[in-house]
């Protein structure tokens, strides 16, 4: 299945950062403190991914999906470090998401809060995705490890896909929504692409 490129993500950041005037960083910081009651998506990344995260965001809510993605960008000083405050901050909106995406990009080995994160929403029985970026020609990801046990996200046409989910897989919107209909590989042809039906 084709995944989502860097490239592709840095594009749909650029195009929203030429709308505002304002580097991803700063936005992100400033208006993602959200105190909504509700999340469709809480957005696990790396520190260091701040175009990417804003790329994915936008690709998300493009979708009419409500995305939590945590303020690291605000205090870099705190770095990828677990603290008390950082972690009820994290678990008050773990609570009020649906499902957890972690992006998975050529930093995201030093996300040391990760198996917590991982952890808290298998735990608490939400939908759990990886969203490798493929950064080489060939579309591969880097390996991730137990990741790899969990469904991962790809794109096709404007698509997004989670796989890996009972042995099919799933348009990514109604999954997360707990409103999935799965496809079996006997329903795709040699190219990857779903029949229509």
């Amino acid at each position: 299945m084709p995944l989502l490129s860097e490239a592709a993500v840095r594009v749909r950041s650029q195009r929203e950062t030429t709308r505002s005037d304002e580097p991803a960083p700063t936005r992100l910081a400033g208006e993602l403190g959200s105190e909504s009651d509700h999340f469709d998506i809480f957005l696990s990344h790396s520190i260091d991914d701040a175009e990417l995260v804003n790329g994915v965001r936008l690709m998300l809510e493009d979708q009419h999906l409500v995305v939590y993605v945590d303020r690291p960008f605000a205090s870099r000083q705190a770095g990828n470090r677990m603290t008390p405050g950082t972690m009820g901050r994290l678990r008050r909106r773990m609570i009020k998401s649906e499902s957890l995406i972690l992006l998975l990009s050529g930093t995201a080995d030093d996300l040391e809060w990760m198996p917590w994160i991982l952890g808290y929403f298998d735990g608490k029985g939400g939908r759990v995705a990886s969203l490798p970026l493929s950064t080489d020609k060939d579309g591969k990801p880097k390996t991730q490890g137990y990741v790899n046990l969990y469904p991962y996200v790809d794109i096709v046409g404007p698509t997004m896909w989670a796989n890996g989910v009972a042995g099919g897989r799933a348009s990514l919107v109604p999954w997360l929504l707990h409103q999935e209909e799965i496809r079996k590989p006997s329903e795709f042809d040699f190219g990857g692409f779903a029949k229509c039906t």
